[in-house]
């Protein structure tokens, strides 16, 4: 997915609270959560309820250096 290059696309501003969070989404197979781990998709997503817009994104891994990149390219500091 491409980055909000552009800082009117960016969510956020002076004195405007984002809201972030990451989910795993998957599917156990025989309703068992031992294979999940292998079919598991990770999503990051931002809210910006003053201008009611959102980003999301579907990332590999969740560690510091992909969030930090998806904050830096989503959200105006």
């Amino acid at each position: 997915m491409e980055s909000n290059a552009n800082t009117s696309q960016q969510l956020g501003g002076e004195n405007v609270e984002v809201q972030m969070d990451e989910a795993a989404i998957g599917k156990a197979k025989f309703n068992r959560g031992k294979g999940l781990k292998k079919r598991t998709q990770w999503v990051v997503g931002a809210v910006d309820k003053a201008k009611h817009r959102v980003a999301v994104r579907f990332v590999e891994k969740r560690d510091q250096t992909t969030l930090l990149q998806f904050t830096t390219d989503n959200i105006l500091q």
